[in-house]
């Protein structure tokens, strides 16, 4: 049986909680799914324009799973925010298993809403746990409601005016071992900078499963922390992956700069 992080708490009680918080829930329709997410959302917002959220990321992921040929691929969704990238890839695999982890919140408490009112919980479990380099609680920069997508360990200072709040934190390995050391296919990752704790201390996960991997490498976010971008490279060469464009086009050391530079999310793919 996989575990829960928390029990899902009525829908009441979130209408609640940001009542208190004065900001209001919305919702809307979705890939064919209804949407909670609070007003002014910058996440919608681009929804509203017309756009399509992040599609050069989705379609990279779901060509990923298509050539897994799975009925019921698992995906962990690290970083899931209000959760646009589970819904479109369970708009596509509809019989995904997906394990989304948020430790805001305010993001938490809205796809926690989404899950219910959709009927979404054979689908996609949701833990409100920091997947990062130690087993405890951490310090945790949230921000406003329009800038909610910059919420990290550290303040990036990418993303206006933040407060510090207290969260669970987590190894990806003990989790893994916890939920029963499921073979999972695909991990996408954003967590604002952290992604070298992430799989720095999932390295058995990665080893064992060897997952498609999809990531954002921002060095502006990254120099936060106490490691480098050289750090998360070394860490995929020891584990035997490499790096490709979203679309494709593998990084070497003469065009990696140059890539990084055009760009903030890549693939790892593991070397077969």
């Amino acid at each position: 049986m996989y575990l829960r992080s928390t029990t899902l708490k009525k829908i009441s009680a979130v209408l609640h909680f940001f009542k208190k918080k004065q900001t209001k829930v919305l919702n809307r329709e979705f890939m064919g799914f209804n949407l909670f997410y609070s007003e002014g959302t910058s996440l919608v917002k681009r929804l509203d324009e017309g756009k399509e959220y992040e599609a050069e990321t989705v379609d990279c992921l779901k060509n990923i799973l298509k050539q897994k040929d799975k009925e019921s691929p698992v995906i962990l969704d690290i970083g899931a925010n209000i959760g646009l990238i589970s819904l479109a890839i369970l708009k596509e695999f509809p019989k995904a298993k997906i394990f989304a982890f948020e430790p805001g919140r305010h993001q938490y408490e809205l796809f926690e809403t989404t899950i219910e009112k959709n009927q979404l919980k054979e689908n996609i479990l949701l833990f409100d746990i920091a997947l990062s380099n130690k087993n405890g609680t951490a310090d945790f920069f949230v921000h406003s409601t329009e800038d909610a997508s910059g919420d990290g360990l550290l303040d990036t200072g990418r993303a206006g005016k933040a407060k510090l709040v207290k969260i669970r934190t987590l190894k990806l390995d003990d989790w893994w071992k916890e939920n029963g050391r499921i073979d999972v296919d695909l991990i996408k990752c954003d967590t604002e900078g952290a992604e070298y704790f992430v799989f720095g201390f999932g390295r058995e996960l990665v080893t064992q499963c060897r997952p498609a991997i999809v990531l954002e490498l921002f060095e502006k976010n990254i120099e936060k922390y106490p490691f480098t971008v050289k750090d998360l490279f070394d860490l995929f060469e020891e584990l035997e992956y490499d790096f490709y464009t979203l679309s494709g086009e593998k990084l070497t050391n003469d065009n990696k700069t140059e890539m990084m530079s055009k760009m903030a999310e890549f693939q790892a793919l593991p070397r077969k």
